[in-house]
This record gives structure tokens, C-alpha cells and sequence, in this order.
């Protein structure tokens, strides 16, 4: 009797905790190339058949071996490199990852099996992220948290931003491209992280630099949670409702606002009418932010310490919103 009772504890308490898990989102992580002609024959196979998931998540990362010479591979070839040497899959294309899973060259892109396997799963951790674009940034916000009971602790959280779709004519004749991956927030292998306790959230606040090549309104952000040991997928979420801060030109008019030299050598000076305090950053053309600050009215900034190019200021208050670029010269 004591042994029934144990069983039928034990099955009782297996279903709560699958009934506390939520649905494990599918990943796909696709290494192609716009001058690869094999990519061409297979991605839109792929695309279809990924279309007719409802539970699954894309990002495209071009990698520059074999075809260097792809300009989407040239517009950032360090981390698209980088995140395939993460999987072995370097050297090859088109190529597959799905839940940190390398799939076999030799299976089939358009069907229905391919993603079989991985459907159906559950994870004890959520995460949600939102996305704000700013005139030059991104600020993303990843929530990550623990839902049900679980033994993980050695994890790794991967953060991108991709471009939906970017419209060119390639090469190898794809005209369109989706998921397009333009830059790592926490590096190529992600960064660790320690999973909060049972019920508890963590937060973390990135910042990224907006290339002016993008197109702003179609970038989001993808984040995958993984086992640092076998990189197998925990979970993975990409930012929903992407918002744009709103520049108002007209109160800055009204605010007479200067910024003057520009070009600088030495002390850039910044004099703006108003009474509020305003918080000013200065970040460098990769998007890094190298100084920041508050002030009233007005305030200088020695320049002198920085190298040479293109910079860019952002100011913001209570009723100014703007960015303005700075040549050091």
C-alpha cells in the first residue's frame, strides 16, 4: 500500500511540474551566403517550411567561407564567422542549427520532418525581451525566469539583432533575405549566466549602436538561453511591439540648443536653453558608449582623449530628444 502511494505521489508531482513548464520555442540558426548557389536551391524550400511552424524562431548569419566576397558576410564577417566556429559548421553553407543542434547536410530542408524532433518540448524558464529604438541605439531589456524546478546551473545567454528582411539582389539569385543577423550583444558565444532561483526574474539591459544602413523599424532582438556544455537550447524568445522614441524637432527649436565646434579638436561645447537637467552620451562609431553625463544649460567635453573619426552625441530631457554626429578631427 505505502509503495502505490509513493507512485502515485510521484506521478501526481511529475505532472504538476510538466503542467509549471512552458512551451520550448524552436530555434533555427542558418548559416547561408547571398553567392552560394546551393543556398539558393535549398533556403526556399526551408523558408516554406518553416513558415508552417507556429512555434519556431530564424535568424540567417552569413558566414565568409566559401564566398568571401558576399556583402552581407563584409558587413560584419568577424561575428558571422564567429557564431558559426561557435557550432563547427564554419567552412559550409547552407548549413542548419536547430535547438543548438548541427542537422545533417544531407537532410531535407523542405520537410515537414525536419523539425519533428524538437517540436512539443518544455522548459522551466520564460523569457520575454522588449526592444526600444532609439534616433542611433537600441535599448533591449531580457527578462529571464525560472518557472519550474530545475538542475541547469552552467548556462550561456546569446543576444542578437537581426534585420526582418533586406531587400537585394543576390548573386546567387535570392532577392530577399530574412532574419538577416547584424550584430551580437553579449559576443558570438553569448555570456554565462546564473538561472534565478524558483520563481524569480532576472533583467538584463543592453544598448546597441543602429548602423544607418539598417533599416530601423525592421530590426528585433533574438535571445537564446543554452547548456553551456552541449549548447542544447533551454529556450529562445525575440522582442515583440518594437517601439521608437519620438524626437520632437520643434522642442529642441524652441529650446535653442548649440553644439559647437563640429568639427572638434579639443572641447565640444553644449549650450541648450533649459532649466531641467539634461544627460548627455558620447558614443564611438561601433556603437560603444565612452562617456556620459548630466548637466544644466550648458557643459564642455574634452575630446582631446579620443581618437580621431566619427562620434556621435545623444542628449536627452525632459523635452529634447536628439542625436547629432561629431567629427574629431
Amino acid at each position: 500500500m505505502k509503495n502505490k502511494l509513493f507512485l502515485l505521489l510521484f506521478v501526481l508531482g511529475s505532472a504538476v511540474t510538466a503542467v509549471a513548464q512552458v512551451t520550448k520555442k524552436v530555434i533555427v540558426e542558418h548559416f547561408t551566403n547571398t553567392r552560394c548557389s546551393a543556398c539558393a536551391s535549398r533556403n526556399p524550400g526551408f523558408y516554406t517550411n518553416y513558415s508552417n511552424q507556429t512555434n519556431a524562431l530564424h535568424i540567417a548569419y552569413h558566414p565568409s567561407s566559401p564566398y568571401p566576397t558576399c556583402v552581407i558576410s563584409q558587413s560584419n564577417t568577424a561575428e558571422n564567422d564567429g557564431r558559426a566556429n561557435y557550432y563547427g559548421v564554419y567552412g559550409g553553407t547552407p548549413t542548419l542549427v536547430i535547438q543548438g543542434t548541427p542537422i545533417p547536410a544531407g537532410q531535407s530542408y523542405s520537410s515537414a520532418a525536419l523539425f519533428n524532433p524538437f517540436n512539443g518540448q518544455t522548459s522551466p524558464v520564460s523569457i520575454s525581451v522588449s526592444q526600444i529604438n532609439l534616433n542611433d541605439s537600441a535599448e533591449v531589456q531580457i527578462t529571464i525566469r525560472t518557472i519550474a524546478q530545475t538542475m541547469m546551473s552552467d548556462v550561456t545567454l546569446f543576444a542578437a539583432l537581426s534585420e526582418d528582411t533586406l531587400n537585394y539582389n543576390a548573386p546567387n539569385g535570392e532577392d530577399f533575405h530574412y532574419d538577416v543577423f547584424r550584430k551580437a550583444l553579449l559576443g558570438n558565444s553569448g555570456q554565462s549566466i546564473t538561472l534565478p532561483a524558483l520563481g524569480d526574474s532576472l533583467v538584463i539591459d543592453l544598448k546597441t549602436w543602429i548602423n544607418p544602413s539598417w533599416v530601423r523599424n525592421q530590426l528585433s532582438t533574438l535571445v537564446i538561453l543554452q547548456e553551456t556544455s552541449n549548447k542544447a537550447v533551454i529556450q529562445a524568445e525575440k522582442s515583440q511591439g518594437i517601439e521608437s522614441a519620438i524626437t520632437s524637432n520643434n522642442a529642441i527649436a524652441h529650446l535653442n540648443s548649440r553644439v559647437f565646434p563640429n568639427p572638434v579638436s579639443d572641447k565640444l561645447i553644449i549650450s541648450i536653453e533649459s532649466f531641467n537637467p539634461i544627460n548627455y552620451e558620447i558614443i564611438n562609431s561601433t556603437g560603444l558608449l565612452i562617456q556620459s553625463g548630466v548637466f544644466n544649460q550648458s557643459t564642455e567635453i574634452n575630446m582631446q582623449q579620443y581618437a580621431r573619426g566619427i562620434y556621435f552625441l545623444k542628449l536627452r530631457g525632459e523635452l529634447i530628444e536628439s542625436v547629432e554626429k561629431i567629427i574629431l578631427q
